[in-house]
């Protein structure tokens, strides 16, 4: 149990596999502000974070969708300006920066809701009120601006991990189909960064490297590859 404070009213839970993540409205020292509590391992071990808002603007009513491989997202109510405001991570990392799916300014006494709708694609329907009546919209990430602020392509972004599970060195196999920034990263089963492997600009093509995990621990891991085709993120599992 965590104590949200006295004016949250409202949460969220999503789930795949072993992965779960639960959003809800948190009381900060100014304002209301989204904060999300994530499991790996079934809800035996949490980390959080916060996603939305500032010190000074409300974010509230979240709902999450985390299912069929799609990642996270989360969809919330932003003030000042009211609007509805969306953002994704995969399974572990950061969140990418908040991009407004709302046409239309929703109203704060319903949350929206968002699904993953396969192939990258994710659908919000929120409520705005009109001088008559309260009006239900639907939206999708491919038909706005909410695909700017998403990754674009992950599905289909090559990744793999030979062996897996490994005892040391694993060989991280990659493609990159467009000239760009390229980021790998490892993260532990809690989200916390373990270590930067590459961060530079790297021309289009197939790479392989050998991460050398004879250091860590034995558990589970996220290799996070970020490249200008999207973001992929695959589990590593270490034994000893």
């Amino acid at each position: 149990m965590r104590y949200a404070g006295s004016n949250a009213l409202f949460t969220s839970i999503g789930a795949y596999h072993d992965t779960i993540i639960v959003v809800h409205e948190h009381q900060g020292s100014v304002a209301l502000f989204c904060r999300y509590r994530t499991s790996y391992d079934g809800g035996t071990n949490w980390a959080y974070g916060d996603v939305g808002g500032d010190t000074l603007n409300h974010a509230y009513t979240p709902d999450v969708a985390c299912r069929y491989g799609g990642g996270q997202g989360i969809a919330y109510t932003y003030n000042n300006p009211r609007q509805g405001r969306y953002t994704w991570r995969d399974y572990s990392g950061g969140w990418t920066s908040p991009a407004v799916y709302s046409d239309h300014e929703p109203t704060s006494e319903l949350k929206p809701a968002i699904e993953y709708l396969g192939s990258g694609v994710y659908g919000t329907a929120y409520i705005s009120q009109s001088p008559l009546s309260y009006v239900a919209y639907f939206d999708r990430s491919d038909w706005t601006d909410v695909k700017e602020g998403a990754p674009r392509g992950f599905n289909a972004h090559f990744v793999s991990l030979v062996p897996n599970p490994s005892k040391g060195i694993t060989k991280l196999s990659y493609a990159v189909k467009k000239a760009g920034h390229v980021k790998i990263s490892v993260y532990d089963i809690n989200g916390r960064l373990v270590s930067n492997v590459i961060n530079t600009t790297t021309p289009a093509g197939i790479y392989s490297l050998n991460l050398n995990n004879q250091n860590l621990a034995s558990g589970i891991y996220f290799v996070r590859v970020e490249t200008p085709d999207g973001i992929a993120a695959k589990t590593m599992t270490i034994v000893r």
